[in-house]
């Protein structure tokens, strides 16, 4: 009688267990459900912040690409009219030679008579 007594006893606390557990079950798959939902938005977050990313970094190298390219044809137009400046200066120093030796012949022409 007393074996059946403490079965009884043990059938029924583990019954208790069990419905405190089916109690929680619920609860649980709730904060599971929501673990999981919070983690897909911070994931969607995380992706759409990285995505931002990749297309400021295209934005900005395509800025940099232009940019180079610009002070490359810079570069070029500059050495093009430094040439252009060489070669006047090299006119001008030999329009003096000429003039400076058409002044000198002048004066030493005889005078005419």
């Amino acid at each position: 009688a007393q074996c059946a007594s403490e079965d009884a006893d043990a059938a029924a606390a583990a019954g208790e267990e069990a419905a405190a557990a089916a109690g929680m079950l619920p609860e649980l798959r709730h904060n599971m459900r929501m673990l999981v939902e919070l983690s897909e938005v911070r994931m969607q977050q995380t992706h759409r912040k990285l995505r931002a990313e990749r297309d400021a970094m295209r934005s900005y190298s395509a800025r940099r690409d232009a940019h180079a390219a610009a002070a490359r044809q810079t570069a070029t137009r500059l050495e093009a009219i430094e040439e252009v400046q060489a070669a006047l200066r090299r006119c001008v120093a030999g329009a003096k030679a000429v003039r400076q030796a058409q002044l000198s012949s002048a004066a030493s022409a005889p005078a005419p008579t």
